[in-house]
Order: structure tokens, then sequence, then C-alpha cells
């Protein structure tokens, strides 16, 4: 007898924990928790990504290059000395008056500051300034198309995850419903109107439901940790998971034939060729003139006047023009590189193309397919429901036996399970179309019924 109370009261004790659990996970009393969306863990598991750092810092490097160029169109400084001993050195080929001959000095020593500045390069300067530009913005987008790829994985884990909540909250009500009718057989067992033993067959489904509770609650926890190591944001099995409303944006999409042209790859290879565009006008500008001018100011033995044997001071200034009309072909075979460069982009644009063409079809035929899956499923949880609900009244009047009753109740447990699986399985297929076209699944919240 005392084993008897003891196993009831351990029943009593499961029932009243799912209970406490189905009151404290509602929305209404969610004083500790956090309902998370889809869109704001996305963002969150892009900004936690370390590569998020390096467009700042790409973005520093670029303009410390660009202000490397930039001192280019400033005027040049430049200091230089040597002191040489010759062989030889010119001679007069007269005499000084007086019969002395003039001696240039072997040894020869010269300090001389030059300033040089950039008259005109041919737009060197600025072909090169528009190429780092062009790179740094290949290098974001680059970026921006690996960040991406982990908001694609935060998907897969936020609708894992979103499943087996909404799993557990039918295994909840299951065992719910299944401890008020306990509680109905026990009654009926005191008052002499039902067997002892006809409470064994709720108790022990009682205790496979929570089984299965304790099976996909932690299946659920090891996704939110997953999640939690993506987005850096901590995440615990009491925060809710709101199922994304997608439907309008699914529409909108559909109904204008978008393609997957938003996509960041396709901005990393319109960043490419605008490398190459901008690599073939620095080609350009390097084929034509440049001019310089200088100055020089010295002090040397000898000076300017190279038959002088003393230190003198001295300078000069003056335009100095550059140019190189022949470049044995360089200059066409870096175009031909270029033009090649050009079509390998072209064929990875369509090749990409076509992959997410091919990507976008599987969501699309998800969708209408558990659309319509969805639809039947409404019905067959109504009519599941009828038959619950007849047969807890035969039950009640002792017409059919807790066996019989747990059939029916598994039976409308498994439909709604179905239902749940298919809302969650359309939501995921939505937010995959919408992300292979390249758009971010904003969602509608909703409470989860």
């Amino acid at each position: 007898m005392r084993g008897r109370e003891t196993g009831r009261s351990l029943m009593r004790a499961l029932v009243a924990l799912v209970g406490a659990l189905l009151v404290w996970g509602a929305p209404a009393g969610a004083a500790a928790q956090d309902t998370l969306h889809l869109a704001e863990l996305r963002d969150a598991a892009a900004r936690y990504d370390p590569r998020a750092a390096q467009g700042a810092l790409r973005e520093r490097t670029t303009d410390l290059e660009l202000r490397d160029l930039s001192a280019g169109y400033l005027p040049q400084l430049s200091v230089t000395g040597q002191a040489t001993y010759q062989s030889d050195v010119p001679a007069a080929p007269f005499a000084a008056p007086g019969g002395a001959g003039i001696q240039v000095p072997k040894d020869q020593y010269r300090a001389d500051l030059r300033v040089s500045q950039l008259v005109w390069d041919g737009g060197r300067i600025a072909a090169r300034r528009g190429l780092e530009r062009a790179r740094l913005a290949e290098s974001e987008a680059s970026v921006r198309a690996d960040l991406y790829r982990t908001r694609q994985d935060v998907d897969g884990v936020f609708f894992r995850a979103l499943l087996l909540q909404q799993r557990i909250g039918e295994v909840d009500r299951l065992v719910a419903d299944l401890g008020r009718k306990l509680d109905e057989v026990r009654s009926q067992v005191r008052n002499g109107a039902a067997l002892a033993g006809d409470t064994a067959a709720m108790q022990a489904e009682i205790l496979q439901a929570s089984q299965r509770r304790d099976e996909l609650a932690s299946y659920r926890r090891a996704a939110l940790g997953v999640l939690a190591r993506l987005t850096g944001r901590k995440v615990g099995p009491e925060d809710v998971l709101a199922l994304p409303d997608l439907a309008a944006r699914v529409r909108a999409r559909r109904s204008s034939e978008a393609t997957a042209r938003r996509r960041p790859e396709f901005e990393r290879l319109a960043s490419e060729r605008e490398v190459l565009k901008r690599q073939e006008s620095l080609t350009g500008a390097e084929r034509l003139p440049k001019l310089v001018a200088f100055g020089t100011a010295g002090y040397g033995k000898p000076g300017l006047n190279l038959l002088g044997d003393r230190f003198d001071t001295y300078w000069r200034a003056g335009i100095q023009f550059e140019w190189a009309p022949w470049h044995w072909g360089t200059v066409s075979r870096e175009k031909e590189a270029l033009d090649l460069r050009r079509q390998i982009v072209a064929t990875e644009e369509e090749a990409l193309s076509r992959r997410l063409d091919r990507a976008v079809q599987e969501p699309l035929e998800t969708m209408d397919r558990l659309q319509a899956s969805l639809a039947s499923d409404q019905r067959i949880i109504e009519l599941r429901s009828q038959l619950e609900r007849q047969a807890a009244l035969q039950l009640e009047e002792q017409v059919i036996t807790p066996a019989r009753y747990i059939d029916i109740r598994d039976d409308l447990y498994d439909a709604r399970d179905a239902w749940q699986t298919h809302r969650v399985q359309l939501a995921d297929a939505r937010a995959r179309y919408l992300t292979t076209l390249g758009y971010e699944p904003t969602e509608v919240a909703r409470r989860n019924p």
C-alpha cells in the first residue's frame, strides 16, 4: 500500500511539473525569457564573426596606402654626398698666364640637396589611387560574402532548435492531458467504479512521454549551444524562438520573379571587374610621359667649374622629361591578360547564376508541398480532436478502457506533431528561398500556438 501511494505521489509531482512548465513557457509569463528572432540572430552572428573586423582594418590599410600615394604630389627632397679619387682628370690644352698649367684635383668632394616637384605624371598616381579603392571594395565584398554564409549557418541551427521547441510543446500538452485523465481514473478507482490496474496504462504512457520530452530537450539544448557560439549571445533553454512569418516577403519575391543578383557573391564579382578596369587604366597611364621640375644646391670641390681646385657652392634648376615609347610588347600582353581575367570573372558569374537558379528550385517545391500538407493537417487535427473529445466522454462513462483512450490521444498527438513539423519546415523553406535570392528573411513574429 505504501509503495502504491509513493508511486501516486511521484506521478502527481511529474504531472504538476509538466503543468508548471507549460505555464512558465507561455509568452504571457516570460519575465525571465527572451524571444529570439531569426533576423536578429543572423545579424548577431555576422557581427560576432571575427572576420567582421576586417572591414575597418582593410579600410584603415587602404587609407594609409592612399596617403602614401598622395605624397607623390608633394615636393621630394633628397640629400646626396660623395668623395672620390680618380686616376685621371681633364687637362687644359693651353697654359695659364705665367706659364703654369691648370691643375684639376684628382680628389673630388660634393654634397647636394635636390628638390623635385612632379608637374605631370600622365595620371599614374590617380590611377593607382583608383586601383587601391577598387581593391578595398573587392575585399569588403569578399568579407560580406563570407559573412553571408555564416548567416546561412544560423538558419540551419535556428530551425532545428525551433522544431524541437515545438515538438516539446506538443509532448507537454500530451502529458498534461493524460495527467488530467489519470486523476479522473483514480477518482473512479476510489469510488469503486474502476479497477486499480486501469491507471497503469496512463502512468506508463506519461512516463514514456516524459522520456521523449527529455530526449527532445537534450537535442534542443545542444542546438541552442551551437546557436550561442555562432552569435556570441547567451542563449538558454528558457529562451523562446519565434516562428518567423515570411509568407508576405516570399509572395512579393515570387510575384516579381526575383533573381539571385542581390547575393553578395555577385557584388564581389562586380568589384573584381572594377579592379581589372582600374588596372587597365593604370597600364595606359604608365605609357604616357612624365614631367618633373627640379632644383639642386650643393657644395663641393670642384663646384660647377670643373677646372677649379677649390671648394665652392653651386646650384642649378630645370625640367626633366621622361618617356619610354617602346615597351617590348609588355603593355599589349598586360592588356591581353586583363581581358582573359575578365572572361574568367564572366564564367564565374555565369556558373554562380546557374547554381543559384538550381538551388532556388528545391525550396520552391518544398513550399508548395508543405502549404498543401498544412491544409490537410488542419483537417486531420480537427477530426482527431473530435475523436479525442468523444473518447474522453466515453472514458468518463467507462465505455472504453484507458488503453483505448491513450491510442486515440496518441493519434491526436501525432497529427499535431506533424502539423508543427510542417509549419517549421515551411518557414525554413521560405527562409532558404529568400536567402538564396540574396534577401534578408525579415520576419513578422507571431505567437506560437
